[in-house]
């Protein structure tokens, strides 16, 4: 469940990093935009939430911050990524020799 949620979490996220993105080209603030995909959406983010008013981007906004917030819980829940890689560390340790 946990890996459900936070896959669907990135999506938004990189749904609303693409929307905020056009947003941004639109309305001629290209640097930012370059700096955005150079930063791989974190000045997006943070673009975004400072131009939140001015490009009209509230609820935008405010659905990417669910998204990530959806990804980072994910992470955490029963069949989340942290869980497997537990999981796995575990299986590796069971089968590997101890050193001699």
């Amino acid at each position: 469940m946990g890996l459900i949620i936070q896959s669907l979490g990135g999506i938004i996220a990189i749904l609303c990093w693409i929307l905020v993105l056009v947003k941004l080209f639109q309305a001629r603030l290209t640097t930012l935009g370059v700096v955005s995909l150079l930063t791989c959406g974190l000045a997006g983010y943070v673009i975004g939430w400072l131009k939140v008013n001015e490009l009209r981007l509230r609820t935008l906004m405010l659905v990417w911050t669910g998204g990530l917030i959806m990804s980072v819980a994910g992470l955490y829940l029963p069949g989340g990524s942290l869980e497997q890689a537990r999981l796995m560390q575990l299986q590796m340790e069971r089968t590997t020799p101890p050193a001699q």
